[in-house]
């Protein structure tokens, strides 16, 4: 298989093409000759995504998992798994939560009382502002959802209010999470993902590092991480050095 990346002028971006090859030649400089196999299409991403790698370099965080679009936060609560009739029940529920906090607030009456003066400015039509106080639609309910921790007879706090080393271990949980629920929909179609880690003891105690070996061992596909950590080290067999 032949991977371009290559500058996109149209685009202005940088574009990957990936083919099949007739031959594979061990000689580095004689592999740059070889021809595509021309007749077997283009590589999909459907075909490589069963064996696809991902990267989680020193400096994961949890917080930027929430913002990212392409993060595997978003992957997850993109899809929430509920069907029509659900998401019409659920957004109904939305819709007069956010006509009873506008009832019973004075404050949000009054902006709306202004907000309409705007239509005889912009438009010789009749209508009405509308505040929002919630989001009316699970999709954009979605990006607010947030992660709280607690432990026995103590008060819950958000997770991006922890140390570094909580939010690095989250996203490692967190990926784990992503993958056994999407090996769980591809049904027979089995995946192997393969997961390359930067140092993941980065900020986390001892005790913590030698457990989060047992975590790492227990993600399905390959993982390959490197480590400074002495702890983790002990905690693993020669074989898997």
């Amino acid at each position: 298989m032949r991977t371009e990346y290559k500058w996109d002028r149209r685009k202005n971006d940088y574009s990957i093409t990936r083919s099949f090859l007739n031959e594979w030649k061990e000689d580095l400089e004689e592999i740059e000759q070889a021809k595509k196999n021309e007749k077997a299409g283009s590589i999909t991403y459907e075909m490589i995504e069963p064996l696809a790698l991902y990267l989680m370099d020193e400096r994961r965080d949890i917080i930027d998992e929430f913002k990212k679009k392409t993060s595997f936060w978003y992957k997850l609560i993109s899809d929430p798994g509920l069907n029509e009739a659900e998401i019409k029940k659920f957004e109904e529920t939305l819709n007069t939560l956010n006509l009873d906090i506008i009832e019973g607030s004075t404050v949000l009456k009054h902006i709306l009382d202004h907000l309409n003066e705007l239509y005889p400015i912009i438009s010789h039509e009749k209508g009405k502002a509308e505040i929002f106080p919630i989001p009316r639609q699970l999709d954009d309910l979605s990006k607010g959802i947030d992660i709280g921790i607690s432990t026995e007879n103590s008060q819950t706090f958000s997770l991006t209010r922890y140390g570094m080393g909580t939010r690095s271990l989250a996203t490692i949980v967190l990926f784990n999470a992503f993958i056994t629920l999407k090996q769980k929909r591809m049904q027979n179609n089995k995946i192997h993902p393969m997961l390359a880690i930067e140092e993941p003891e980065n900020h986390l105690h001892p005790q913590a590092q030698r457990s989060i070996f047992d975590l790492i061992k227990n993600i399905q596909g390959q993982i390959i991480f490197t480590t400074h950590s002495p702890y983790i080290i002990e905690c693993a067999k020669i074989q898997q050095l």
